[in-house]
């Protein structure tokens, strides 16, 4: 029992530092770690058992832009709060329909700074994500999002100019936003709308 108390405790620590891991890849690395052929359907069912779900770009179902902002993370070592947010919107299904929700976290914390949920999903939620944000915690360095045009808007960016903030992008595809994903996908498995 502690051997696989340990186990699970050990796929954890691996997956809180890159939740992009799924049962195989986790398989190769314990496989390495001990030394000893390690069963991949074990690792999967321990993976299953206590939550744990390698995170995978998605095909893109809402419409991206190319703005010329560059993605300012990548390589950047983040040491201390507000310092970079990550942003984010993702749907809800909700009585055979959707709710969509533009969410903030503080990338350094991991903690939800600001959100909204809403039946219609436009740049205005975005801005006043951001702003309810700010109010609350103060202007971050870098507010970094993925490439949906509601973040991309002339009115989303006209608040990042008047705050000093600088605007970056990520990548189609790109796992620079894997914990606003993680997260994303803890709030679906517990979200009851």
């Amino acid at each position: 029992m502690t051997y696989q108390f340990g186990l699970d405790n050990y796929l954890e620590e691996k997956y809180s530092e890159d939740p992009t891991l799924g049962y195989r890849r986790m398989t190769a690395i314990l496989r390495k770690k001990l030394g000893k052929p390690v069963n991949k359907k074990r690792v999967r069912r321990l993976m299953r058992k206590i939550g744990l779900k390698g995170i995978f770009p998605r095909r893109e179902l809402t419409k991206s832009v190319d703005a010329g902002i560059k993605n300012m993370i990548v390589g950047r070592e983040i040491i201390k709060p507000n310092q970079v947010w990550v942003s984010g919107i993702t749907y809800i299904r909700v009585n055979g329909g959707y709710a969509y929700g533009v969410f903030i976290m503080d990338q350094y914390s991991r903690k939800v700074i600001s959100y909204e949920i809403s039946n219609t999903m436009d740049e205005g939620m975005c801005v006043r994500v951001l702003e309810k944000g700010i109010k609350e915690y103060g202007a971050p360095k870098i507010m970094h999002t993925d490439r949906k045009s509601q973040f991309m808007g002339r009115n989303l960016r006209y608040v990042l100019e008047r705050e000093g903030i600088k605007a970056s992008v990520g990548e189609r595809g790109y796992k620079d936003n894997i914990y606003m994903e993680r997260f994303f996908r803890a709030y679906k498995g517990s979200a009851y709308i």
